[in-house]
Order: structure tokens, then sequence, then C-alpha cells
């Protein structure tokens, strides 16, 4: 039996004491403790109650239990001789102690177990204590407890919990503090509640405590009023919940004693209920989630490149089609828990001025949450507002005209730009003027990715509402999977050509003897290493060439801190490999790639003008697809570029001391740094601006974050968790069974093997070349218009977004058969 102060985390401890070690490795100050692992009570409570030996709970027999007889078989059984006398080496006389069940799923980021299991204080003897043991055991059969687990649906593996016989303080105050303010739901304010005295007066509701609220970053403590705390517990309490948050990566309440100024700590659980109320608005990061930008944190340079895009773009958008609200354009990005947000009120009433707006299509197609029934708002042709719609609908065709008029020689003019700002970028040294450097960022940001995105998002948004208008007349005709078939097979899309590109090079590679030898036989290290050397062969001089086509991609693509592949070259490498070695997995990317053209013809009945109609409308939609698709890849070039040049900026920076690291330039804004250029004294910190981004990121990174925040009270429409089968939104038409795949990190992606049914909560653009092995698709986020769903039309295999729970429901290695047609995945039973 370990105490705190020398155990390792395990499993078996519970997520109480494990959260209390993660709390000892930061150094900070935890009272010592005694733990029974989970694995030892539970053998104990087997030779009590042999029942318990069996493989899997009789919920039913366990719920009507007799809580009497349990705790009289209980008591009459004495602990085990070696506890005994561990115990008898720990307790001190003088001393108070608190007996603390922890269970092993208690405490954890979605689900908490709080107040289901009981902890035993204010014990000072040796019989106390082994009643304390005996009472915290008895609460895990507690009905309420055993009620309450049935619910969460867990697995028999998991039911269990471990014993901390820990020292309790006498403490002048006791509370506790979020990370996150649940009140004002500020995401950069922490919380205190506390009480005189013992905590128990806290949990327990007896009485009201005391609150107040400090700013994460430089907070003025001598302006706060704390009745009894000291200016030198506040520092502390702040100090830690900072050190805190950016450990556990996501909102903590800490339970915290004071006696006089030296604080300790007792407890901290994940927050698994965060609040979604704003000030104002209805703010959501649908489409933001697959793209990748609000797939996790996102650092001050993306998210001040992306707010700026994104406003800029939204409102001259919105004004051209004479949509934009009345007065000052709002914000139209916001940004919380370190992910971007963007105004989802005001598309909405945008939208709902087009003809043909239906609510639920919108939603649909972007992957927006819901909380309602039917179809939403529908916009209703009135006399009133036919004028209206008249000339919003024209405003609309026309600059819809205009533009894709100007797209070729647009997509032209990038391409161009991109060439000539790699070739400068490249010929930057260490030597380099840094006014030199800080110009051509310049040129970079406020000149190439400013028309970049503009035209990237522009298109965006010139589909959605063409898609709005056009969608509604195509399913007077069409049913919706023959709505998909139509707007499928785009041919020759941009994110599906590195995988054609990779496979004609494993190919090429496959049909010589001699060159296979070499991939089939070195290490991924070793062909890097090899391409170096023997550059000249014609495998190798395929593979450079693809780098100058496709090195611009990467894992992540709206990522600024992910590598390229240019930088790394070792997982295409791997990829290409694995396609000369493994034939079912060449095979089967071969075939995705094969034009599916499938019942591609119109339904009968149709009359010819009818016909004729449908064609050029599903022709229109598949030519805005296809230049999206292009549009998006000149995206990624240009944050390709602003990664180069900004690495280049940091290192320049980092020469002159104003930056500790070069990958710090990635976490200021563009503003800041604009500033800083301006600032002839180079006066502004950077670096502590550096670290509070930095942290405030750390402190969110492995939140779920929220998809929607709102003035009111949303509240998405659940999903039943007990049926044999998940419901999602159909993508990409199709019905395919095959084993689960589950993957939780991008760095688990080559593990997917040929005919998986892919499982993820989103998806990224540089994940595109997998989409040819795959079965199938499912996400938790997305919509139709993602760039998910366009891959998986484009590579013939069925997909659902929006499956609710998916990655919790589904595992690896489950047989599931997946039905895109009906937007039903069903469960087997194996």
């Amino acid at each position: 039996m370990d105490t705190l102060y020398q155990a390792k985390q395990t499993p078996s401890y519970g997520g109480k004491i494990n959260h209390l070690l993660s709390l000892r490795q930061l150094n900070l100050p935890v009272p010592n403790g005694l733990i029974l692992s989970a694995e030892q009570v539970m053998t104990w409570l087997a030779d009590c109650w042999p029942e318990l030996a069996s493989p899997r709970l009789d919920w039913d027999k366990w719920l009507k239990l007799d809580r009497k007889v349990v705790q009289d078989q209980l008591e009459s059984q004495n602990l085990p001789a070696k506890w005994e006398a561990a115990l008898e080496n720990f307790i001190e006389d003088g001393k108070t102690y608190i007996v603390r069940s922890s269970a092993l799923l208690e405490d954890q980021a979605t689900t908490s177990f709080a107040g289901q299991y009981d902890s035993i204080a204010d014990c000072q003897t040796m019989s106390s204590i082994v009643a304390g043991i005996k009472a915290c055991i008895l609460s895990l059969l507690k009905p309420q407890a055993l009620a309450y687990w049935h619910r969460q649906e867990k697995s028999w593996q998991d039911f269990g919990l471990a014993i901390l016989i820990q020292e309790q303080c006498q403490a002048d105050y006791s509370g506790v503090y979020f990370t996150l303010n649940p009140e004002s739901n500020q995401d950069q304010e922490m919380l205190i509640e506390y009480v005189a005295g013992a905590g128990e007066q806290l949990v327990s509701g007896r009485v009201n405590p005391e609150r107040l609220s400090l700013a994460w970053y430089e907070p003025d403590l001598k302006l706060v009023v704390a009745s009894g705390l000291s200016q030198a517990l506040l520092a502390r309490l702040h100090e830690q919940a900072m050190l805190i948050s950016a450990h556990f990566g996501r909102p903590m309440d800490v339970e915290w004693c004071a006696c006089g100024d030296q604080v300790y700590l007792v407890q901290a659980r994940p927050m698994t209920t965060l609040p979604t109320r704003v000030s104002q608005g209805r703010w959501t990061t649908a489409n933001f989630r697959d793209g990748g930008v609000a797939a996790q944190s996102c650092p001050n340079l993306m998210w001040s490149l992306y707010f700026d895009a994104w406003q800029e773009s939204l409102s001259s958008f919105l004004e051209a089609i004479d949509l934009a609200p009345s007065g000052p354009m709002p914000d139209l990005m916001r940004r919380h828990h370190a992910r971007p947000y963007w105004n989802l009120g005001v598309v909405k009433a945008a939208m709902q001025q087009i003809p043909g707006y239906i609510e639920r299509d919108f939603d649909d197609e972007l992957g927006v949450n819901k909380d309602y029934e039917g179809r939403g708002y529908r916009s209703q042709l009135s006399l009133s507002l036919l004028t209206r719609f008249i000339k919003v609908a024209w405003k609309t065709q026309s600059l819809t005209k205009k533009f894709m008029k100007a797209a070729p020689e647009n997509l032209t003019n990038l391409q161009d730009n991109f060439k000539q700002l790699e070739s400068e970028i490249a010929s930057l040294s260490y030597e380099t003027p840094l006014e030199q450097v800080e110009t051509l960022w310049r040129q970079v940001i406020l000149d190439c990715y400013r028309k970049t995105e503009q035209t990237y998002f522009w298109q965006a948004y010139i589909n959605t509402v063409q898609l709005s208008m056009q969608k509604t007349r195509l399913l007077r005709w069409l049913s919706q999977d023959q709505f998909f078939q139509l707007i499928a097979d785009l041919g020759n899309i941009s994110h599906t050509q590195p995988l054609e590109e990779m496979l004609a090079l494993a190919s090429m590679i496959r049909n010589r003897p001699l060159i296979k030898e070499d991939w089939a036989q070195q290490t991924v290290s070793g062909l890097v290493e090899l391409a170096q050397q023997e550059g000249h062969r014609d495998d190798f001089k395929a593979l450079a060439d693809f780098m100058v086509k496709f090195g611009h991609h990467s894992r992540r693509e709206l990522d600024l801190r992910e590598p390229s592949y240019m930088e790394e070259p070792e997982q295409i490498i791997a990829l290409i490999q694995r396609l000369v070695i493994d034939n079912a997995y060449y095979d089967k990317a071969q075939k995705s790639l094969v034009r599916q053209h499938k019942n591609q013809g119109l339904p009968s009945g149709l009359t010819g003008c009818q016909s004729r109609k449908i064609k050029k409308i599903a022709n229109s939609l598949r030519h805005l697809l296809w230049w999206r698709e292009e549009f998006k890849d000149c995206s990624t070039h240009a944050y390709h570029l602003i990664r180069q040049v900004s690495l280049a900026l940091g290192r320049a920076y980092l020469k002159q001391g104003y930056l500790e690291q070069v990958e710090d330039i990635f976490y200021l804004t563009k503003w800041d740094l604009l500033a800083f250029m301006n600032d002839k004294d180079r006066s502004i910190d950077l670096q502590q601006l550096v670290n509070q981004d930095c942290h405030y990121c750390q402190s969110y990174d492995k939140c779920q974050a929220l998809g929607d925040l709102t003035e009111g009270n949303f509240q998405p429409l659940p999903q039943g968790s007990r049926e044999a089968y998940l419901s999602g939104m159909p993508a990409s038409s199709g019905q395919v069974t095959g084993r689960v795949r589950l993957i939780l990190d991008l760095a688990d992606i080559a593990s997917i093997q040929p005919g998986e049914i892919l499982v993820t909560a989103y998806t990224d653009t540089g994940w595109s070349y997998v989409f040819g092995i795959l079965g199938g698709l499912i996400t938790e986020t997305g919509g139709v218009l993602c760039h998910a769903s366009i891959v998986a039309r484009e590579c013939g295999i069925p997909a659902l977004v929006c499956v609710q729970e998916a990655t919790k429901r589904l595992k690896t290695g489950m047989l599931v058969t997946l039905d895109a047609e009906k937007g039903k995945i069903h469960l087997h039973e194996d």
C-alpha cells in the first residue's frame, strides 16, 4: 500500500486519487494519505460477498438489495491483516483523518459520480478509520449509486472504487475555485467560493459562501474585496488555478482548505457541464470543427487572421447581396474556450430573406446543432416580401455569375503569387536583415492571404446561398439520395489529386523490382536518407515533384503549429510505402478513384422540361462545389506560406531577443505583430503576450468545446442512447457493413485498415488521402457541404455526419451497418 507521496497514477486508484497525484506532480500542497486500490477493495468485497465475483452485475438483483443485510455482512468481516498493519504504520496520534472513496470513473471529463459515494470525516482512532473504510465500501452498493451507474451504461470492468485514508486539515477557511467562471462564462476568469471553517458546510449547502472572481491575467488583488482572505492567500489560489488549468487542459473545479496563508488542495475534477450562455447573440463552431480551425485550441496568430478574413469577407458579401443588418456591422466572430465561433444569429437573419430558405436544410448543410422539431423557419413568399425576394435573388444570381466568370483568372493569379512568394521565403536566411523579413511577412499577410481567403470565403458563401435556393427546387423531383448522386463524382477535385499521384508513384515502384525492394525493406527514415543521397532516381524525382505540388498540405491544415508534408515528408513516404507493400490497401485505394457514375439517371415520369431544369441546376451546383475545393486548396497553400514566413520572423525575433522560442510567434496576434513592427522603440513585451496566449490555449486544449453559445437557454435535441442504432445526417449515399475503426488522435490514422468504417469526431482536409481505403465514414460534426462529405462522395463511400455520441458508443472492431440513405447505423451483436 502506497501513500500519496509515493504512488504513481494507475486506473485502479480511481479518478479522485489520480487527480490528487497529478496535483502532487505539479508540486502543489496535498495532504498525505494511504491508498487502498480498487483491485484490493473489490477483492476483499468479493470475499465478503461471493456473488460480486460474477463477471457481470445482475442490476435488477443489486438494485433490490436490502441495504441492512449488506451492511451487516460487511461489518461482520475483519479487514485483511496487511491493511491493518499498513494503517498502524501510517496513522499518528493526535492527527485527524478523513476516509474518502475514489470510484474508478469518478471525476472524469464526462462523468463525475459526484455525491454518489461516501467519505467519512473526523476519524481519530484505528476503529473509526476501519469503520470509515467499511462505510465507503458500502456506499458503492447504495441503491441510488447503483442506479446512477446503470444509467451511465458503463461496463462491469469499471465498477469499483479505491479508498484514500487522508490527513484532515483543521481549516480556517475552506472552499472551491472554478478555473472557468460558471456564473459569467468568462473563459479567462476564475470564481472562488469559500466559507469559514470546514468545507462540509459549503458542500452540504448549510452556509451561503462568499464569492469573488479574479481575472486570469494580471489581476489587481488590491481591488478585490475578500472577507477574511489575505492578499497572500488570494495570490496562492490564483497561482494554483493557473497551473492546474494549463496542466489538465480543461475547466476544473478544485476544493481547497487554508490554514493561515497555507493552502492545501483536497480534490480536483473536470467541470462536466460547461455554461453556454453569453451576453448577446447566437454563436457556433459549426463548419469550423470539421475544417480544423475549431478542432483544437486556436492560438492568437491563427485566430486573428481568421477573425479579420471572416469579418471582412462576410460583411462585404452580405452587403453585396443586400442582406447586411441595419446599423453598424456587429462582430461576426469571437473566441471562446480558445476556439473561434461565428455569428450564427446574424447569418440566419440574412438567410431568412432568401427565397426557398429552410432552417433545417441550412443547419444540415453546415452541421449546426438544432433545438427545434420539424423543418424550423421557412421563408414564405408573400406580396409584401415579393419585391424583396426578387431583389435578393437577382443580386445573388448576378454576383454568382460575375464571381464564377472570374474564377479561372483568380485561381491563376493566386497560384502565380504563391510561386513567387515561395521563392522569396526560401531565400531568407539567418543573416537576412530584420526589416526585410518583416516586409515579406506583411506582404504575405496583408496582400496574399487577404486576397486568397476573401476569394475562398466568398466561394463558400455563394455555395451556401445557392444551395439553399436550388436544393429545395431539386427535391420537388428527387429523393435526397438521388440529390447526393447528382452532386457527387465532380471529377479531379483538388483534394483527391494527392492520392491519385501517390497511387501513380506506388504503381511505378511496384513495377520496378529493384526500386520496390528498397521500399519494401527500408524503414521510413531510411527512405528519407536514401532520397537525399540518390535524388536522381525516378522514384525520388517523382516524390520531389509530388512535394512541389502537394507539400503545402499537412495533417492539420488550419493549425499553423503543424509542420507541412514538405517539412516532414515521412508521413507521405510512409503512406506510399504502404501502398507499395500492402496489396489490399493498394487495391482499395485504386477502386475508390474509379469514377462511380452510379444511378445518375433521372427518375422516370419527368417531363422533358423538368429533366432539362434538373440537369441545369445540378450542373450549376456541381460547378460551384468543384470551385470551392479549388479555392480551399489555395487557402491551404496560403496558410503554408504564412507558417513558413512566420517561422522566419520567429527566428529573426529570437535572434534579437524579442522571443524565447521560434514557434512563440504563433501565439501573437497579427495586430500585436503589426503594432510591434511600427513601434520604433520596440517597447511591446511580446514574450508576455506569448506566455498568456500559450497558457490560454493549453487551458482548453483537451476540452471538448461547446458547439453553441447563446444568450438564451439552448438545449440541443437529444438522441436516444439505448437504441440498437445511431442516427445521423446523410452526406454521401450508399450502404456498407464493416468493422469500426475509432480514431480519436490523429497520430493513430495509420492504423486504419482497408474497408473499415472510420468513426471520428471530425476530419481535416489533411486526411483526404485516407478516404480512398475506407469502407465508410461516420463523424460527430460536419454537414452536407463540409470537406469530408465532398471527398466521401468523390470516393464513393457512404457517409453520415452529425452522429451524436458516435465516438462514445462505437468502438474499434464493432460490426455495424452504415445506411446512408436512411441515416442510420445499425449495431450488430458480434
